[in-house]
């Protein structure tokens, strides 16, 4: 067609002609009429061919705009936004980009490695095939399997099964990354209503990929194999261990030679190799079903030497897979220079001795959990060690985040990580630098390792939580005696009476169980068993106060967790709060610069009001904290406490005493606080310029009609579960 001479400007009316020309012959009949579904059919068609031409306008605009020079950036962004936005029901995610426009469309189409990951879920949306036929012969490609337990597994079928295997096993010269979680079982039954025996045998992928692997796959570098975490290993007859449960170790050695990123569950690694993975990035290592420090065939020294020979690695997650240390244990640090990433649980002496022999990265954010605390110098040599890390890796911090974690009883002992009869006397530590940006990694698996202390990635800083069970008789008069028995130097009999003086003492129980400066009564018989009411200054004091620096935090979270099934306030067992004067005092002394306090307490905690006032409150010429601006309480009790304290009294002295000292609080938070409704609230009002509660806390406790409120999805039950299963 010839080129047109250029008119002056663009023309609406021009196009208003050419369209009331076009469709003049198209009739105006009424509506509801037989000739109307004939009108609207041939408007119909006159608006696809307009909307067909302005795509074509909309597709010569869009190829002259600056995004469309180089199409490679696009390609780019087109990965990353895979990785973040993935496919999921109800939500068709980064295929979505497929839709924009005809450029973005070509130019996803073509690039072959965007359509590289194949999963199961390819199959329920029916997407399989187009992916495997955009993907071509070329790019490597990344499989994700996982058979649903139980629920869903009848929808898929064996040609589900087929395919994948096919795809996956037909040409492994292609293949980068392979992440299967199945059961070991050798065969699979797979509902079919259609069938005559009802269903299809058909085996597990993951026996199929470990028994028919027989030569390198040099490509591959993501390896991802798991059993699910509610099975145990795979036995024989005999109840030996299945072999299958140790070919990871074969393959590892003879066919992986360029892996960077492997995570195993349930199956045994090959520490004894030595050298076969020099360019591993990632290990990851969970246990199966029940499996102990005691199962291993490996000893500490095999891991050592093994990690020294992996001086890549920049993701160490290893959860109950370090044997304890011999006594007489020698060995020289390991160095990890990259290492970025520290996830660490299991027994204290394996753990800790791992710990001291680690130099990592200085930005390195590092996890552990120790279990099986039995002793009170535990804490001092975690302290020590944690002292020797922010030194070596001058970790930047403003937080210190102290949670507990109260557990419940088992028929045979306590439950933690859903096991019966589990030690509960746990220590978590993480250390998250502030100075540096860490961002969480999106990840396809809820397997993956990840801790349950709040603000790994939100509140950089200390966050230790504590672990305790309700029923530990011997554990806890042993530690009673202990700690009892330890003098705080910094802390003299005059100051303590000044301190706590305020309070009205009880009626003692015994003159054993009576301590005249423990700042809270104990209740009536039977006496609590609550290890961390006295053992909790004695323990901090040996974490953090020998050599972690105080005067930079500028932010102090205090949590705890327990008593979840009460139904109501009446029937929760009312147990002391853990945070209390004594504790908080020396650390309120110390950081100088501290400017916010968040509390959250359970429910049965009833005096958090009287503990947090009395460790703020001036005693002679020192004043805790002179810079702090801000308090939060959650859930915390204004209410007087049955042995006559009026906690609101002693609250607001304090704020008259920071008052008159010149370090007066800005701002003070109150949510789901109990108090007696607006003339306590009015009477802070007085002392802190800004005030800002909710309606729980403005409304009487005893007008209200339901049980304690739980609000903003934050249910206790499942809170508690999270911290409890934070790792797997």
């Amino acid at each position: 067609m010839e080129p047109t001479e250029r008119p002056v400007s663009p023309c609406p009316e021009y196009w208003l002609q050419a369209t009331h020309e076009r469709t003049s012959w198209i009739p105006h009949p009424r509506a509801l009429t037989a000739a109307a579904g004939e009108a609207v059919t041939a408007l119909e068609g006159e608006i696809d061919c307009m909307a067909h031409a302005l795509a074509g306008l909309r597709a010569r605009r869009n190829a002259l705009l600056p995004i469309s020079l180089l199409p490679e950036i696009l390609e780019n962004i087109f990965m990353f936004l895979r990785d973040v936005w993935p496919m999921q029901e109800g939500d068709s995610g980064w295929f979505s980009i497929t839709q924009v426009c005809s450029q973005w469309r070509s130019i996803a189409i073509h690039h072959a490695p965007f359509w590289t990951r194949l999963s199961t879920g390819l199959h329920e949306v029916g997407l399989w095939e187009l992916f495997l036929k955009r993907a071509g012969r070329v790019a490597l490609r990344d499989f994700f399997w996982r058979r649903r337990f139980p629920a869903g597994i009848d929808r898929y079928t064996p040609l589900t099964f087929l395919e994948f295997r096919d795809a996956m096993m037909g040409d492994l010269s292609l293949v980068r990354g392979i992440h299967i979680e199945d059961a070991i079982s050798e065969r699979w039954f797979w509902p079919d209503e259609d069938e005559e025996d009802g269903g299809h045998i058909v085996p597990s992928l993951l026996v199929e990929f470990l028994n028919t692997l027989a030569h390198p796959v040099q490509h591959l570098t993501d390896l991802v194999l798991l059993i699910p975490r509610d099975k145990g290993p795979a036995l024989l007859a005999d109840g030996t261990s299945d072999p299958i449960m140790t070919s990871p170790a074969r393959i590892l050695s003879h066919h992986t030679p360029n892996l960077e990123r492997l995570v195993l569950r349930g199956f045994s690694f090959a520490w004894t190799a030595g050298g076969v993975l020099p360019y591993l990035r990632s290990l990851t290592l969970l246990p199966w079903k029940g499996q102990a420090e005691r199962d291993l065939t490996h000893t500490f020294k095999d891991v050592a030497i093994a990690l020294r020979q992996t001086p890549l690695l920049e993701e160490l997650v290893l959860v109950r897979q370090v044997p304890i240390p011999p006594a007489d244990l020698q060995e020289d640090p390991i160095i990890l220079p990259r290492l970025r990433t520290l996830r660490l649980r299991g027994k204290l002496k394996s753990y800790l001795a791992l710990w001291r022999l680690l130099r990592v990265h200085p930005d390195a954010h590092v996890s552990i959990v120790f279990h099986s605390i039995k002793h009170r110098n535990d804490f001092a040599e975690i302290g020590s060690r944690l002292t020797s890390h922010l030194e070596e890796t001058n970790l930047t911090y403003d937080t210190l985040s102290l949670h507990t974690v109260e557990a419940p009883e088992g028929e045979n002992g306590p439950v933690t990580d859903g096991w019966t009869g589990w030690d509960t006397r746990t220590l978590a530590l993480d250390l998250y630098d502030g100075a540096r940006k860490i961002r969480p990694r999106g990840s396809a698996y809820e397997q993956d390792a990840v801790w349950a202390a709040e603000g790994p990635f939100f509140h950089p800083g200390i966050h230790l939580q504590w672990f305790f069970s309700q029923d530990f008789h011997d554990f806890h008069r042993t530690w009673q005696q202990e700690f009892d028995a330890e003098a705080d130097p910094d802390e003299t009999k005059d100051e303590l009476e000044s301190i706590y003086a305020p309070m009205p003492q009880p009626t003692p129980i015994s003159t054993s169980s009576f301590d005249p400066f423990r700042r809270e009564p104990p209740p009536p018989p039977p006496p609590p068993r609550d290890l961390l009411d006295r053992a909790a200054h004695p323990i901090l004091k040996r974490l953090l106060w020998p050599g972690v620096d105080m005067s930079r935090l500028r932010k102090l979270l205090l949590r705890t967790r327990g008593e979840r099934r009460a139904s109501s306030l009446s029937s929760a067992r009312w147990t002391p709060f853990p945070w209390n004067a004594r504790l908080l005092r020396p650390l309120l002394l110390r950081a100088k610069a501290l400017e916010n306090i968040e509390i959250s307490v359970a429910q049965s905690k009833k005096e958090a009001v009287w503990s947090i006032a009395q460790a703020l409150k001036p005693v002679d010429a020192v004043t805790p904290a002179r810079a702090l601006k801000t308090l939060s309480l959650r859930r915390a009790s204004f209410l007087q406490h049955n042995t006559g304290v009026s906690q609101v009294t002693s609250f607001c002295d304090t704020l008259v005493q920071r008052v008159e000292r010149g370090c007066a609080l800005t701002a003070l938070k109150l949510i789901l606080c109990r108090t007696d409704g607006n003339p306590v609230v009015e009477r802070l009002r007085e002392l802190v310029a800004h005030v800002e509660c909710d309606d729980h806390t403005l409304t009487r406790y005893a007008d209200w009609v339901t049980p304690f409120p739980v609000s903003e999805g934050d249910d206790e039950e499942q809170v508690f579960e999270d911290d409890m299963y934070g790792v797997l």
